[in-house]
């Protein structure tokens, strides 16, 4: 039976969400070692004169992928942090968070192509929603997933 714990639950507030940004990069960086350290014990067999197994490099690149799509989810969930404190009157988004803010919330092709020929155009466009709109950040988002999918 797995094992359930808090971390398997998503996270409800903004301050969760940011705990949990916080912790996907530190595991993001501790995990970067273990792709090396597999790499310097290959090349050590190697030397060895030892065969290495057939599998070893397949686990490799299976984790260096998983490596980049947990760095690819961080970067999404710290561009809603970044959505959220804009709606909240911080800073307004640039352009790269702008663009993994749509690819969080899973904007379709036509939009996110239409954000890339116009990225500074449609960086303003979610900067206006976010900031002009009254209510609360979750409204806002609701609208914006409307539109966007």
């Amino acid at each position: 039976m797995p094992d359930s714990s808090p971390g398997d639950r998503p996270p409800s507030g903004p301050d969760e969400l940011a705990v949990t940004v916080a912790e996907a990069r530190r595991k993001y960086l501790d995990g970067q070692q273990l792709p090396v350290d597999a790499r310097k014990a290959d090349e050590w067999l190697q030397q060895h004169g030892d065969e290495l197994p057939p599998q070893s490099s397949a686990r490799r690149e299976s984790l260096e992928r998983q490596l980049d799509d947990t760095a690819g989810r961080t970067r999404q969930a710290e561009a809603v942090l970044a959505a959220r404190a804009t709606a909240d009157g911080g800073e307004p988004l640039t352009p790269t968070e702008a663009e993994r803010f749509l690819l969080a919330i899973g904007a379709s092709g036509a939009n996110l192509a239409l954000f890339r020929a116009a990225p500074q155009q449609m960086t303003a466009l979610l900067n206006r929603v976010l900031t002009r709109l009254d209510g609360p950040f979750e409204t806002k988002l609701e609208l914006i997933v409307t539109h966007m999918r």
